[in-house]
């Protein structure tokens, strides 16, 4: 599935979709952040909380 069909069906409330694009981007937004914040601790925690916080919003809401 492309990243569009994904995010479309992730709205459409499949949260394996969102898990699908985490997978797919999340070293490239770790190695992005890291290079902003100089911390690779601190950008594999952000990028980790903001990829979790859809499903736990989700979780909370059913």
């Amino acid at each position: 599935m492309s990243d569009d069909e994904l995010y479309r069906a992730y709205l459409a409330g499949d949260v394996s979709a969102l898990d699908t694009l985490a997978l797919r981007y999340r070293e490239r937004l770790t190695a992005y952040l890291a290079a902003i914040v100089h911390d690779l601790g601190d950008a594999l925690l952000t990028v980790s909380a903001v990829l979790l916080l859809p499903a736990v919003r989700k979780s909370v809401n059913a």
